[in-house]
């Protein structure tokens, strides 16, 4: 909206997503004001307060719970790790959905590195691997970002949201291009960063 300043007016559009954003929390909200939502977290309470995600465990996964948190923390890094290189595989080429996938898994690993990585000696390893992380997911986002604006024309109900939402959908799609024209070289450096925890 910078970049164009009174040569469009975004109003209509913005209120259009706002309308649409309201009646979205609005449903949120009635769904977390419900009765079985309460009921839920008491229940889930309850199980927690009396322990009851033990029962189910095995004596050689009740043994886990006494481990080093490195080894909890190593193990849980090796999974998401393994996850993000196999959804990533021709990253490139993978249409929105699975792109979005990526992220995903890209983000909890992210989140997991910064979390764990003080259990690990080389911060400067932990660093690299999370920036090159955050990197990989930025890039993905700016692609993500791209694909949810094609929803807004759909918002668009009169020529001056329409013509906004084009603006927004071309802005957003000519970032994606120049994501995508990275996108290799930074799966390139995220498979190459040093796995600290290893």
């Amino acid at each position: 909206m910078a970049h164009f300043g009174a040569k469009v007016d975004f109003g209509p559009l913005l209120r259009a997503l706002d309308e649409r954003r309201d009646a979205v929390y609005g449903e949120a909200r009635r769904l977390i004001d419900a009765p079985e939502t309460t009921v839920f977290v008491i229940g889930m309470h309850a199980f927690l307060a009396r322990r009851g995600w033990r029962n189910s465990l095995s004596g050689a996964e009740l043994a886990q719970l006494t481990e080093p948190a490195e080894v909890f923390a190593a193990n849980a890094l090796d999974r998401l790790h393994a996850r993000a290189a196999k959804r990533g595989r021709k990253l490139a080429s993978l249409p929105d959905e699975e792109r979005h996938e990526v992220r995903i898994v890209l983000k909890n690993l992210r989140y997991a590195a910064e979390f764990f990585g003080g259990f690990f000696v080389n911060s400067k390893a932990v660093h690299t691997y999370v920036r090159s992380t955050a990197r990989l997911q930025d890039l993905l986002g700016a692609h993500n970002d791209a694909a949810s604006a094609q929803n807004f024309p759909n918002a668009a109900e009169d020529v001056d949201a329409a013509r906004a939402a084009g603006i927004v959908t071309g802005w957003y799609g000519r970032a994606a291009t120049f994501a995508d024209a990275g996108l290799n070289h930074a799966w390139k450096s995220f498979k190459q960063a040093k796995q600290f925890w290893g």
